[in-house]
């Protein structure tokens, strides 16, 4: 019996590339006055917030991650919500009776 479902919201809940996106080109326009293209940011994934910025806006002062994380909730205010089937999905796997949690919470 399945018990438990785990997904990981960028790219399979919601759209969310723009939004990040947006908040390392402006967080990196801020320090270094350059424009980064999605490309340029898409090749310093695989490493956390903290790599990836080192890596745009080499030598800034470690504010630049509060600054990050406020253009990064700033952005978050254009998502529309989830993707078209995702509330349905999610129903369906509650009424199942399989357990869920959202960032922290318990299931």
């Amino acid at each position: 019996m399945l018990k438990m479902v785990a997904f990981d919201i960028d790219g399979t809940l919601a759209e969310t590339f723009p939004v990040i996106f947006e908040a390392f080109r402006k967080t990196v326009f801020d320090y270094t006055g350059k424009t980064v293209s999605d490309q340029t940011i898409l090749a310093t994934f695989g490493v956390n917030e903290v790599g990836m910025l080192r890596e745009l806006a080499p030598g800034a002062p470690a504010s630049i991650m509060d600054d990050f994380y406020q253009n990064y909730r700033d952005a978050h205010r254009v998502l529309s919500g989830p993707f078209r089937g995702v509330q349905e999905v999610l129903q369906t796997l509650r009424e199942a009776g399989v357990n869920g949690s959202r960032h922290g919470e318990g299931g």
